[in-house]
């Protein structure tokens, strides 16, 4: 049987661990990164579209801060289903989701296609990518971002680490960011061998920084969200233990 790393922090990571362990698959919950708050900036601008994107996007703005819930547009935009539920949650009963779940998902929604002129708040956490804002830039509108968190790197502390680390078991590991991936290299050390993993990302940016890592085994998910992760583990599970 397979041994599953589940990287994503939070209660999410915590429900794909719990789920996985209920298909009887050995599974560790073990974040390698920790998100903090940063301090809400209020824009100034009367916005059209207000992007948000990710969960934690709604955590540490709009769910902290009902003065920026209040100068938002009724109708804004979630990256997938996992953001639009908090966001219907903290009361925005008109969220518009791409049918697929990340920057170019978003460029191919129809309320971005003719925006010349338009003021777009993008709610994100600290760094990442900017190609959203330049492909919405090059359409004629206007980008600012608010940065509502950050993500630093954690050091693992699963009670089985170090003995995993030692030994040559073998791993699956999920991966959602480039940010993910930098810092579970971090808590590996140099020296690891890397032919030990197989690495579930979310998505071909992701594989092709693993790749450059040095990561020989990585599989590209459809998307990040728990369903789509567990699908990939259990059939990747199956082919193994057979």
């Amino acid at each position: 049987m397979s041994l599953v790393l589940v990287t994503r922090s939070g209660k999410s990571g915590e429900q794909l661990t719990k789920a996985l362990l209920q298909n009887k698959v050995e599974s560790w919950h073990i974040p390698t990164l920790e998100i903090k708050a940063e301090e809400i900036l209020l824009p100034v601008e009367d916005f059209q579209q207000a992007i948000f994107v990710s969960p934690n996007a709604v955590k540490f703005s709009v769910v902290k801060s009902q003065v920026l819930k209040d100068i938002l547009p009724d109708e804004v935009i979630a990256v997938g289903q996992g953001t639009a539920s908090h966001l219907k949650a903290a009361g925005f009963e008109q969220v518009k989701i791409p049918s697929k779940f990340n920057s170019e998902g978003l460029l191919e929604l129809p309320e971005l296609q003719s925006i010349k002129g338009q003021q777009i708040l993008i709610v994100k956490g600290r760094g990442g990518r900017t190609y959203l804002a330049e492909q919405l830039t090059k359409r004629g509108a206007t980008c600012h971002y608010l940065e509502a968190y950050c993500r630093v790197s954690a050091i693992i502390k699963h009670p089985s680490w170090q003995s995993f680390l030692s030994t040559e078991q073998k791993a699956i590991i999920t991966i959602a960011s480039v940010d993910a991936l930098d810092a579970l290299n971090l808590n590996l050390g140099k020296g690891f061998n890397l032919d030990r993993l197989t690495l579930i990302v979310a998505s071909q940016r992701i594989k092709e920084s693993a790749l450059l890592l040095g990561y020989s085994n990585v599989i590209v998910a459809d998307s990040a969200t728990n369903d789509v992760m567990q699908a990939a583990i259990m059939e990747l599970v199956d082919v193994q233990d057979k």
